[in-house]
């Protein structure tokens, strides 16, 4: 008898074990830490989900169409993102939790200096083609562009803007669509 509990014991605690394994992996990310805007446009709003894809339940809504949602952004698995509360630019709170968001649904502007004298407004902005400085250019945007992000690193943004394909230094990033963050 006191076999057969051990035996029931080690089998339960190994299934358990498998059980939050499958969980943890289901809900792996990268971690990152960047901030970016609500760019859909359904009327319906922007889901987030308990998880990294469609098939997971929708647990809130980001509204759209209004003058900006910013999003915080702590991670990232494959093209979804695993955010951290979303507010208004009027610092209403838009979502407070943790939930998932489709990555290219999200945005943020090249930071510009929007009093500036012409020139300085329409400077050249450098993407690499891997995070980090050191890396090789992948093209050059404008200040104050709007851009859709893809993915993140540390706190380095890949985005796309038309063609262009790049990754966007830390200080280069601006998540507030109704500002330049000069």
């Amino acid at each position: 008898m006191k076999k057969l509990f051990i035996t029931l014991t080690v089998i339960i605690i190994v299934l358990f074990a498998l059980f939050a394994f499958s969980l943890y992996s289901q809900v792996s990310f990268t971690p990152c830490s960047i901030a970016g805007s609500v760019i859909d446009t359904d009327p319906a709003g922007l889901n987030v989900r308990s998880g990294p894809g469609t098939g997971y339940p929708v647990i809130g809504k980001l509204p759209t169409g209004t003058d900006g949602v910013i999003v915080e952004i702590i991670g990232v698995r494959g093209s979804w993102f695993f955010i951290h509360n979303a507010s208004g630019i009027d610092f209403d709170v838009s979502f407070k939790g943790r939930g998932w968001v489709y990555a290219s649904l999200l945005g943020t502007q090249v930071r510009g200096n929007a009093g500036a004298d012409t020139a300085e407004k329409y400077m050249k902005v450098q993407l690499f083609s891997s995070p980090g400085e050191r890396s090789s250019l992948a093209g050059v945007v404008h200040a104050e562009s709007s851009l859709t992000l893809l993915s993140c690193q540390g706190k380095w943004a890949k985005i796309r803007l038309n063609k262009v394909i790049g990754w966007l230094a830390p200080d280069n990033q601006c998540p507030n669509p109704v500002t330049t963050c000069p």
